[in-house]
């Protein structure tokens, strides 16, 4: 539970779920705070995602 009151999942659970390497933001290493891993996982693009949207394309601009 955060400062003010509401549920915010572990950022370490949200790069296994997003399938990003471990540490992807939770590194030590990165200096990042908790608000700052979750924005970072927050603003960005499942892998999985974003392959199925690029073969999406491909295959649109293929039968264009």
């Amino acid at each position: 539970m955060s400062d003010d009151g509401q549920y915010r999942p572990s950022p370490r659970f949200v790069e296994w779920l997003m399938g990003l390497p471990e540490g992807w933001t939770t590194d030590p290493g990165l200096a990042l705070t908790l608000p700052e891993q979750l924005t970072a996982l927050g603003d960005g693009v499942v892998p999985a995602q974003a392959i199925h949207a690029l073969g999406a394309l491909r295959r649109a601009r293929a039968g264009a």
